[in-house]
């Protein structure tokens, strides 16, 4: 032994600690091995099932001196094991033991099962109360639950506002879940009214964790939003019903609607029967004659929808619900600009204003600016749409702006024409003042003259002096029409 230092006490040896098993931790140990046993022999049913009754006697034995671990177990066998009855009762009864006896696992587990049972068919007085105790904590999953009562009113009251304060506080709290949730609740106009401009983004947001559903649902309720608004704009046109059919000519037709006839539309006009290729009509009466170009007119307004709300890149999600609605993909501006440029020039399709309309004015919103001069000449020139050439123009001088160079020439090249025709018509009105003012001073001079003429050296027809005076303001007022 080392001589123990002068002054200093000896340090006492510690006695060493001996664990203390709670009561009952040696059955359910046991009645753990045994049910870990039954697992094992599942595909020998009979010795599977014997093994699980050793278990649950033994899980009794340390449910009886309250043991709390033991009485979750038991309510996890009655969950998930078919052949013991009354499955989900009786597992609630055992969480609801477990959970008095202060063990958070099984208070969350009998709050779930509560929440998902049929409302009435299951008792847990204690459950919302454990509840907001679990959410009071900061815990995600809890809040989410709580959030998921409040929002629909199961064994607590309905307050949707509450609700989604709920949902953001889970997800500051890691719940990315909730995200959609809340994306669901802006979307379904509890709150309000619907709210797409707040609900697509938290709907994107929760994708990009792997929470589609609510990005799948939202792309149909925007599709079907575009669809009531097209039906509502331009309804479906039947058989009988009056059209005015711009051509590509430019000409307009009005009639009563036949029918379509091999790519033609046909109508009913007070000249007989006539014709105009559903390429080259103007896109909103294609879009009322045609069904298949009216659901693309669905999938490009969903777009330019999606677009406005913040979609401004592919996302692989979105695209994915897109498709499964079979509406068109969300592409970058360029493709989208190649695609109307296709049906614009033709190259291996015919010539299809209508559907280069549709894509090159969403290119065109999306600031490309090719898309932006042509989208503008299809305007100017009356292509697919009404001539509007200050539209046109304007479409033309934006993509003017971006350095466009076709763009440029064309604004410089249409300011030269009107201003040769401002000259022109400059010039006509300084001539036709310069004659009329001749007539008026010829008129002057002869009715002057005429003042000495004698009557009877007038004949029937008047004197030559008058027929020239009635010629000068005939032609005066030919002039003052002109003007």
């Amino acid at each position: 032994m080392t001589p123990s230092q002068p002054g200093v006490k000896p340090i006492a040896p510690q006695p060493k600690k001996v664990a203390v098993k709670a009561p009952g931790e040696d059955a359910f140990n046991a009645g753990r091995r045994l049910a870990i046993d039954a697992r094992l022999h599942d595909e020998e049913p009979e010795k599977s099932r014997a093994l699980m009754k050793q278990a649950l006697v033994k899980y009794r034995e340390a449910i009886a001196v309250e043991y709390p671990p033991a009485m979750e177990q038991v309510g996890d066998l009655y969950l998930n094991r078919s052949e013991l009855s009354q499955g989900p009762s009786k597992a609630l009864h055992y969480y609801i033991m477990a959970g008095r006896l202060d063990l958070e696992s099984a208070q969350r587990k009998a709050v779930a099962l509560y929440g998902e049972a049929e409302p009435g068919s299951l008792d847990c007085v204690e459950c919302p109360g454990w509840l907001r105790e679990l959410a009071d904590q900061g815990d995600g999953e809890s809040l989410l639950l709580l959030a998921h009562w409040t929002r629909h009113g199961t064994h607590l009251a309905r307050d949707p506002q509450r609700a989604a304060d709920l949902y953001r506080h889970a997800i500051t709290r890691g719940n990315k879940e909730a995200l959609e949730y809340l994306g669901e609740l802006y979307m379904s106009g509890e709150l309000d009214a619907p709210d797409p401009y707040n609900s697509y983004p938290l709907f994107q947001q929760a994708a990009n964790y792997g929470y589609e559903n609510g990005l799948r649902r939202f792309a149909e309720w925007s599709a079907g939003e575009m669809r009531r608004q097209l039906d509502a704009s331009h309804p479906i046109a039947h058989s009988g019903d009056q059209l005015q059919v711009r051509k590509s000519s430019g000409l307009v037709v009005r009639g009563s609607f036949k029918n379509i006839d091999r790519g033609e539309l046909v109508l009913t006009t007070t000249h007989g029967e006539q014709a105009a290729l559903l390429e080259k009509i103007d896109v909103n009466t294609r879009g009322r004659v045609d069904p298949v170009f009216r659901e693309e007119m669905v999938g490009v307004n969903t777009l330019e929808f999606l677009i406005g709300l913040g979609a401004k890149s592919p996302s692989a999600s979105l695209n994915a619900a897109l498709q499964a609605l079979e509406l068109p993909p969300l592409s970058s501006p360029e493709y989208q600009r190649d695609l109307g440029m296709s049906w614009y020039q033709g190259g291996s399709e015919e010539v299809d204003y209508p559907r280069a309309f549709l894509w090159l004015k969403m290119a065109a919103h999306r600031e490309d600016p090719i898309a932006r001069h042509f989208f503008g000449l299809m305007h100017y020139h009356g292509e697919g749409t009404d001539k509007d050439e200050a539209l046109a123009l304007g479409w033309i001088k934006l993509a003017s702006d971006a350095a466009y160079a076709p763009a440029t020439r064309f604004i410089n090249q249409h300011r030269q024409r009107e201003g040769l025709i401002l000259q022109q018509q400059t010039a006509v009105q300084v001539a036709l003042e310069k004659i009329q003012l001749q007539h008026a001073q010829a008129l002057e001079r002869i009715t002057d003259e005429s003042r000495y003429i004698p009557m009877f050296n007038r004949g029937e027809e008047g004197s030559k002096f008058g027929a020239t005076a009635k010629k000068i303001n005939k032609d005066s007022m030919i002039l003052k029409t002109s003007q």
